[in-house]
């Protein structure tokens, strides 16, 4: 399975709609004018969209503070998903909140 399929799982666990173009994936947002316009959704890259995922699915997001310095989210069922830390922090805590979500909405990949 692709990203592409790891975004799609994690939006439909969040109950976000999303649609793929050019292998891009896509949420309208409505403006005050009552236009809609689509906006990009990677919750991989843009921490707003990661933490958009976290707070709709109540994930619990931790670090350990063992000797691998991973960022975790746990999952309503407890289940953890992490991702070492290395020299991107952020990046390792997007993906551990994208894993978990993924996980929640089916993805097995």
């Amino acid at each position: 399975m692709s990203d592409i399929d790891l975004l799609k799982a994690a939006a439909k666990a969040a109950g976000i709609t999303v649609r793929e173009s050019a292998g891009v994936l896509f949420t309208d947002v409505a403006k005050p004018s009552g236009v809609v316009t689509g906006r990009e959704w990677n919750p991989r890259t843009n921490s707003g969209d990661a933490l958009e995922l976290a707070v709709k699915l109540r994930l619990d997001l931790t670090w350990t503070r063992d000797d691998r310095d991973r960022a975790c989210a746990a999952m309503p069922n407890r289940a953890m998903r992490g991702q070492n830390a290395g020299s991107d922090a952020a990046g390792a805590m997007r993906f551990a909140i994208v894993s978990a979500a993924a996980a929640l909405g089916g993805f097995n990949g």
